[in-house]
């Protein structure tokens, strides 16, 4: 599985990496927000021309980034590939978010900090496979 994670939080960052990597997952990790959709998008051109296959098979964002914002990079990736799959990792209400970007095309879920490492890949892995 291909995991772009957007976390401005270098810690953090390096922590979902790893534990992605330690099952065999291939990640690429950026910062802020103007980053991840730049990655997304250099991915996205790379991969196929067609619309609708995502060069990631999920995209992890935070909420509050740097530069553009979770809401933000998800609404532009979604312009690119609406069936891209997104989780937000975050410590803001799921309720907040839920309604913010509420669009049932959008195959979105909101993991709320704090959680352990092992239930963040298993929650990843579960939501791609379904």
């Amino acid at each position: 599985m291909k995991v772009l994670i957007v976390e401005d939080n270098i810690q953090t960052a390096m922590q979902y990496q790893l534990a992605l990597e330690e099952r065999n997952h291939d990640v690429v990790v950026t910062h802020n927000g103007e980053e991840g959709c730049d990655a997304y998008t250099k991915a996205f051109k790379a991969t196929t021309p067609e619309p609708n296959n995502g060069a990631f098979d999920v995209v992890v964002l935070d909420y509050r980034l740097p530069v553009k914002n979770g809401i933000q990079v998800a609404k532009k990736i979604t312009t690119k590939n609406p069936k891209q799959k997104i989780i937000f990792a975050t410590g803001h209400l799921k309720e907040i978010l839920s309604a913010e970007v509420k669009d049932p095309e959008i195959p979105l879920k909101v993991i709320e900090k704090p959680f352990e490492l092992d239930e963040f890949v298993d929650k990843i892995e579960t939501f791609v496979s379904a």
